[in-house]
């Protein structure tokens, strides 16, 4: 959940009617910059309470939301592997400007600590 409006943030409540939970959300790619812009993107949807053929839930509004962050001054990460699944995400503001939380399931887990922190909403059709 976030507490804070950032750039980008209101095409993602739209897409989804309001903020994700990240549940079970997955991390693709964290790519850290020292001089320019630092990204990580994260694949989500809504998990409904409707169950398909195969006997799991249907997943709806894929998408990728891809966190831009700048002036990096803290970072904690862990975990990262073949598959990184969050339980959660958080975006808070710090004195410092934002702070990005990624709680863990399964791979990376921390946090990241930047200047200022935007959101741009992807969406895919999953394969």
């Amino acid at each position: 959940m976030t507490n804070v409006e950032i750039e980008g943030s209101e095409k993602i409540v739209e897409w989804f009617g309001g903020w994700p939970s990240f549940h079970d959300a997955e991390v693709h790619f964290v790519h850290l910059d020292r001089s320019a812009i630092s990204t990580i993107r994260i694949q989500t949807w809504i998990m409904t309470d409707k169950v398909g053929s195969d006997g799991f839930f249907i997943l709806e509004r894929h998408c990728f939301v891809e966190f831009k962050l700048t002036n990096i001054s803290g970072l904690n990460l862990n975990g990262f592997n073949h598959q990184n699944v969050i339980s959660g995400l958080d975006v808070e503001k710090a004195e410092f400007g934002y702070r990005l939380k990624l709680y863990d399931c399964y791979g990376v887990s921390g946090e990241l600590c930047a200047e200022s922190i935007s959101a741009e909403l992807i969406p895919f059709a999953p394969s």
